[in-house]
């Protein structure tokens, strides 16, 4: 069941419900949130952002993509949306992170 919702997570381009994603693992959503919590140790959603931020990374090794390109390959609605929660998860933003030093 796990493994089930972190496949959806990954894969959607935009982050599935939390009822969505307890139906498919056959669950209600609290049995389902607390079960995930448990197996991973944060929520749905955490897991879901942490995973959109280690793709973004990796995109911005990539010289020739755009902060915007790498945006929406990394499940983020635009470049706003990746920078406040790159913001967030490292404390500067995607082009600084893709120039430091």
């Amino acid at each position: 069941q796990l493994r089930r919702a972190q496949e959806l997570l990954a894969v959607m381009a935009r982050s599935p419900s939390i009822a969505a994603l307890a139906r498919e693992c056959c669950l209600g959503s609290g049995a389902f949130v607390r079960a995930f919590v448990a197996a991973t140790g944060t929520s749905p959603y955490v897991w879901r952002s942490d995973l959109q931020i280690e793709r973004a990374k990796e995109l911005l090794g990539m010289p020739d993509r755009t902060i915007a390109d790498i945006a929406r390959a990394s499940g983020f609605a635009d470049e706003a949306e990746l920078e406040r929660a790159f913001i967030k998860a490292t404390g500067m933003t995607p082009t600084n992170w893709r120039y430091r030093a």
